[in-house]
């Protein structure tokens, strides 16, 4: 039991988002699940700067440093060794994201890994795979798996279990809206609630499907979609027969 109890550590991971800046705090050891502590959150402003400038303003990144000092603060209350921050497409599409990770350091001693669409792949599988635990049986069946994001939309072709096909698509609930109207967004943008323009999404979605549809089926794909409906619509009939073939 002693000898348990003194094998667990107590580690941090922080995500740098477009939306928001969140960190988790679990405990874990040989043989034991892990056992979340904390799970913080905190809305950001990185997406609206990065999609509509290009830039990280000084006022943003000033904010999030002190978010991310708070979270190193309440990490080192638990005692936390191994803290592992990552961002992602906001930060990633950054003109300044060097200066950005340098004052990070500086100001809080928290290295920030910004991290590709590919890796952000790999740990949407990984994700996925131990939340299901075998349930689904993802190794013997053709999935596939989507995470629409604030700043990206990550997509997955599982064949049997092997990775066919990953993309990283530039479809994000705030980079639409600051895309069709710089600066007008609602605050609500801030916890990736917003209502979306229509055409916009609709247009960008269909460019998108389109493309990764030519890919996935390694031959010429053409289709009409009238509305988001109908090309969701046919999304579940193709990998319908993808899976019985």
């Amino acid at each position: 039991m002693t000898e348990t109890a003194t094998a667990k550590e107590t580690a941090a991971v922080i995500d740098i988002g477009s939306g928001a800046v969140r960190m988790v705090v679990a405990e874990f050891g040989p043989g034991a699940p892990v056992r979340p502590l904390e799970n913080l959150s905190q809305p950001v402003r990185l997406g609206k700067d990065v999609f509509t400038t290009g830039r990280i303003s000084a006022p943003v990144m000033r904010e999030t440093i002190e978010i991310l000092r708070g979270f190193k603060t309440v990490a080192d209350t638990y005692g936390v060794k191994k803290l592992h921050a990552v961002a992602t497409s906001a930060v990633r599409e950054a003109a300044n994201r060097d200066n950005f990770v340098d004052k990070v350091f500086l100001a809080t001693g928290i290295d920030v890994e910004i991290i590709e669409g590919t890796e952000e792949n790999r740990l949407d599988l990984l994700a996925v795979e131990s939340a299901l635990e075998g349930s689904l049986q993802i190794g013997k069946k053709n999935c596939l798996i989507m995470e629409a994001g604030c700043g990206a939309t990550e997509i997955i072709v599982l064949t049997k279990g092997k990775v066919e096909l990953t993309r990283t698509l530039l479809i994000g609930s705030i980079r639409l809206p600051e895309r069709a109207a710089p600066g007008k967004s609602d605050p609500a943008v801030l916890d990736c609630e917003v209502t979306l323009d229509t055409e916009l999404f609709e247009a960008s979605l269909r460019e998108s499907l389109t493309a990764f549809f030519r890919k996935a089926l390694g031959r010429d794909f053409q289709a009409r979609f009238y509305n988001a409906e109908e090309m969701l619509y046919a999304w579940r009939r193709i990998f319908d027969q993808v899976d019985r073939s």
